[in-house]
């Protein structure tokens, strides 16, 4: 996998007290059994009048589910739990849904895991917002429960089948090494990743700011980046701005002046030129042709 591709839901109601621990991780399985998914856990976070008075709480009859009032408590029980979805309100206190969905995507053990924004008061901003942060679809609060299972249906599905290559992939490594740990220059890239995908919206950000943003001189990351993936790190930033507009382009829920400032693009002809030259079609003809 390229560095740029790694980028690139009361019955049955589970209620959990939230302790002030640190999550342990489960040790990897050793030897070779079949592969066992985790259960179809949801973690809803939402507070008690907004869980009560939608179609959330019927999930509940479907699947074993968490519920959480706040983004805090629900990183640790995702941390700690895997859960195969995660919903979200958009509006919640000390971390709202969106934040939480960053700090999912942000976190290599569990940025896997597909992330649904609901919101009170939709608007186009805020679903521009959900979708930057990584979010993998975003609904009014009032979503009819047909809807949302069909989503969550699908997400889980293609979240499981994801899973399960990579468990299978796991097991039979173990019998060529013991244990596969993250090297220097992984940690780095990954680190450098996250600070770009933070500042997606900000045009200002520049090689210094990167730098400082990882820990390392300029001069040393431009050398690694170099090394790693045979870009500049300005071409680095510029190449996954494009990705994301490419992506939000092709769902077709924005326009191309608000995905081009969502990406960091200040510029119109600039931006254009630059996605042709990348994808070989102006950013309009890309959107038109994607449906």
């Amino acid at each position: 996998m390229t560095w740029i591709s790694f980028f690139s839901s009361m019955l049955g109601v589970e209620r959990e007290e939230f302790p002030q621990k640190e999550c342990v991780t489960a040790e990897a399985q050793t030897e070779k059994k079949p592969v066992k998914l985790q259960p179809e856990k949801i973690v809803i976070v939402a507070d008690e009048s907004h869980y009560t008075s939608s179609c959330l709480v019927q999930l509940a009859e479907e699947y074993p589910v968490i519920v959480c009032e706040d983004g805090q408590k629900a990183m640790l029980q995702i941390l700690e739990q895997k859960p195969a979805l995660v919903i979200a309100n958009s509006q919640l206190p000390t971390m709202n849904g969106i934040q939480l969905c960053t700090c999912i995507r942000n976190n290599f053990n569990v940025n896997d895991i597909p992330v649904i924004i609901l919101s009170d008061h939709p608007s186009d901003q805020e679903r521009l917002d959900s979708l930057a942060s990584g979010a993998s679809d975003y609904f009014s609060m009032s979503v009819s429960l047909i809807m949302l299972r069909t989503r969550i249906h699908s997400l889980i599905s293609q979240y499981n089948t994801v899973i399960k290559k990579y468990a299978v992939r796991e097991i039979e490594g173990k019998a060529i090494q013991e244990i596969n740990l993250q090297t220097h220059d992984e940690k780095l890239m990954e680190n450098i990743l996250v600070v770009i995908s933070n500042n997606m919206s900000n045009p200002e950000l520049t090689v210094e700011t990167l730098s400082e943003g990882v820990g390392i001189s300029r001069g040393h990351l431009y050398r690694k980046v170099r090394e790693m993936t045979n870009d500049t790190p300005h071409a680095l930033v510029r190449k996954i701005r494009l990705q994301q507009a490419a992506r939000l382009l092709a769902e077709h829920h924005y326009n191309v002046s608000r995905v081009m400032r969502v990406c960091g693009f200040r510029n119109a002809s600039s931006f254009a030129r630059m996605f042709k030259q990348t994808y070989g079609k102006s950013p309009t003809d890309f959107m038109n042709q994607s449906y």
